[in-house]
């Protein structure tokens, strides 16, 4: 799922829930983000921005790296000796840290090799969805 650590991000969430008495639905809207979004993030299916993270840290009273896996060095400092080159790189702009006219033609391939895995796993959800 992208960087965040789904059973970490889970529990964060499960112990704000219990401590406030708050739905999923309430946390969404404390999160600023829809109900199905907050789902997606819950499944692994899509992973948080940047800023939402942010809000989801302050809101769980802990720190962003608590509930994510190695940022490639892109969120408060963290080493991403661990990571390959595109694992930092899809870091980079998944978190916004890489401006559109910063990026080489490699960049952009590997963008849309991205979005054309992405775009097929979708199509294949959607197909077993349909013959349902």
């Amino acid at each position: 799922m992208g960087w965040i650590q789904v059973k970490a991000f889970k529990e964060h969430l499960h112990r704000y829930a219990m401590r406030t008495g708050k739905t999923q639905m309430q946390i969404a809207e404390d999160l600023e983000t829809t109900y199905a979004t907050l789902r997606f993030w819950l499944s692994g299916t899509r992973s948080p921005k940047r800023a939402s993270l942010q809000r989801a840290a302050a809101l769980f009273e802990t720190s962003v790296t608590n509930f994510m896996d190695d940022p490639g060095g892109a969120i408060e400092g963290e080493e991403a000796s661990g990571l390959s080159e595109i694992q930092r790189f899809r870091a980079k702009v998944i978190l916004g840290d890489m401006k559109a006219e910063d990026l080489t033609d490699q960049d952009w391939q590997i963008i849309f090799e991205d979005y054309i895995h992405a775009r097929d796993r979708m199509r294949a959800i959607k197909s077993t969805k349909t013959d349902l």
